[in-house]
């Protein structure tokens, strides 16, 4: 768009535009990318943000050894789902049924999670 205004404008006059590329043009080409990679850095992380508020995903740093940063994903959702399971009266029957070894129609997870076969 700012392009489209910038051309109108200047095709009322006659006039040439040199563009240099390379080492004859270092400061200029250094610092139009640099805000060129910042505005993308702006625009790519709101988004991100927003996905991680919308999947309930935190972000923790932990104690930093090696690395500049740690990201730690754990799924708040299969949690939720496990201690719901647990207040669930006929899940807590299937729950000791699979426990004994006589339910046929669910299984207990590595996680804890009541899972139906």
């Amino acid at each position: 768009m700012r392009q489209k205004r910038w051309l109108e404008l200047v095709k009322d006059y006659n006039c040439e535009i040199l563009y240099h590329p390379g080492k004859a043009n270092v400061v200029a080409d250094t610092l139009s990318r640099k805000v060129a990679h910042s505005a993308a850095l702006i625009t790519k992380q709101a988004p991100l943000l927003r996905d991680f508020e919308r999947a309930q995903i935190a972000v923790l740093v932990g104690e930093v050894t090696s690395q500049l940063a740690q990201l730690s994903v754990q799924p708040t959702l299969r949690q939720r789902i496990i201690v719901t399971q647990l207040n669930d009266p006929y899940l807590v029957e299937k729950r000791l049924l699979a426990e004994a070894g006589q339910g046929e129609e669910f299984s207990i997870s590595s996680d804890d999670g009541l899972t139906f076969d």
